[in-house]
C-alpha cells in the first residue's frame, strides 16, 4: 500500500510465467538442465529472440544458458534432445547457449539483462527448399519473420514465430496456393 491508499502491483516474485497461455516454471527447467551431463550451471530465460517477428501476440521464447563443468564444448543438439524426452514441449528451450560463466550483478546475483540473445542464423545449414511449394513457404517464413530462411526444415517457432504469426502464415499461404491451409499443416 502506498501513502495515498493506492496499491502498487509489482508483479510475480517467483520464476513462474505464462507464454502463449502455457504456465512455465523456469526453476523446473533449470533443475532438469543442471542434471544434464557435464552441465555445472544452467538458467532459463524468456526473451524475444526475433524483434522483427514481435508484432502482436507473445513473442517471448525460452532460451537455455549452460556452463560446462569440464570447460569443453557441450553438444547442445544432443542436450536439447534429452530435454525433449523429459520436459513438456512448451517448456523445452528453443535454443541452448553455452557460456563460459553466467553474468552476475554487483551483488552476486544472476544478471538476466546481461544474458546474450542467440543469433537467428541456423547453426548448421539445412536442406535448401525445392523449387515450387517449398520455395513459396520459405519466402513466406522470411517475410513474416524478418529473417532469411533458406532451410526447408526450419522450425517456424524457433525462428521467432508465434500463434498470431502462424495464423498470418496460414492465410498468406492459403491465398498463394488457392486452397485452405491451416496453422497446423
Amino acid at each position: 500500500w502506498l501513502d495515498n491508499g493506492a496499491v502498487e502491483y509489482l508483479g510475480r516474485s517467483d520464476d513462474q510465467l505464462k507464454i502463449r497461455g502455457q504456465r512455465i516454471e523456469l526453476g523446473e527447467i533449470d533443475r532438469v538442465m543442471q542434471a544434464l551431463p557435464d552441465v555445472e550451471q544452467a538458467v532459463t530465460h524468456a526473451c524475444v529472440i526475433n524483434q522483427a517477428a514481435a508484432t502482436g501476440g507473445d513473442a517471448r521464447q525460452l532460451v537455455g544458458y549452460l556452463v560446462s563443468q569440464s570447460g569443453l564444448p557441450l553438444d547442445t543438439t544432443a542436450l536439447q534432445a534429452q530435454l525433449r524426452e523429459t520436459l513438456p514441449p512448451h517448456m523445452v528451450p528453443v535454443v541452448l547457449l553455452q557460456l563460459p560463466q553466467l553474468p552476475l550483478s554487483a551483488n552476486g546475483k544472476l544478471d538476466r539483462k546481461a544474458l546474450p540473445l542467440p543469433e537467428l542464423k541456423a547453426q548448421a545449414p539445412g536442406r535448401a527448399p525445392k523449387a515450387g511449394s517449398e520455395t513459396i513457404i520459405a519466402a513466406a517464413f522470411s517475410s513474416l519473420l524478418g529473417c532469411d530462411v533458406q532451410d526447408a526444415d526450419a522450425d517456424f517457432f524457433a525462428l521467432g514465430g508465434h500463434s498470431l504469426l502462424a495464423m498470418k502464415l496460414a492465410a498468406q499461404l492459403s491465398r498463394q496456393f488457392a486452397r485452405q491451409v491451416t496453422p497446423g499443416q
